[in-house]
């Protein structure tokens, strides 16, 4: 069995009882043109499955992936439109404003064209506009541009469809260099183990 068809199958299982576009976007997975899988700094493996117009990710968290959630990228944008389908496990999305304060959290900026994050030259304060739980079968939309950031129980995958809109940067909103030389490598990760955390999330 192929590496995708294999994820695939074990999320098909998972997306039983969520919403109806998750089946769907699965269908839509498996004509990726390309797949890629890797450790994220924010505590998760993800799968990105290229499709031509837009990319299909899926965000998988565990007790061993949430060791290596790194403070840097917490509170960030996004350079796409997002919709998140959780399949397993809870997730909660604060969604945020941003004030000017000299004596505030760093902004960084992501050029995902370079590939390089830079320190920019503002300053700001976080104002809560709200914040939602969702569990299984829950579902949340963001635009292009939305600061967020989420907390996340172990056994939460979420099934994300991003499609760009075509800024220049994100942004990452705190931390400190050092944080973000740690969070600057991705590493591969094996196949059986993303079945594995798929099949042991709740």
């Amino acid at each position: 069995m192929c590496t995708t068809t294999a994820i695939l199958d074990a999320l098909t299982d998972k997306a039983q009882g969520a919403h109806p576009r998750t089946l769907a976007l699965l269908d839509v997975a498996a004509t990726a043109q390309d797949t890629v899988v890797e450790a994220h700094p924010l505590g998760m493996v993800v799968v990105r499955f290229q499709c031509e117009n837009f990319t299909i990710r899926v965000h998988v968290w565990s007790t061993r992936t949430l060791t290596f959630r790194d403070e840097f990228a917490q509170v960030h944008d996004h350079v796409w439109h997002l919709e998140s389908h959780v399949l397993a496990g809870q997730i909660h999305n604060h969604v945020f404003d941003l004030v000017d304060a000299p004596d505030g959290e760093q902004i960084w900026l992501h050029d995902y064209n370079r590939d390089e994050i830079i320190k920019s030259d503002r300053r700001v304060g976080l104002r809560c506009r709200y914040n939602e739980a969702l569990t299984a079968g829950g579902s949340y939309a963001l635009r292009a541009g939305t600061v967020h950031s989420t907390s996340v129980a172990p056994g939460t995958i979420t099934l994300v469809k991003s499609i760009p809109a075509g800024l220049p940067v994100a942004r990452i909103i705190g931390a400190s260099e050092g944080a973000r030389q740690r969070s600057a490598g991705r590493d591969s990760v094996d196949i059986d183990r993303v079945l594995a955390e798929i099949g042991a999330a709740s």
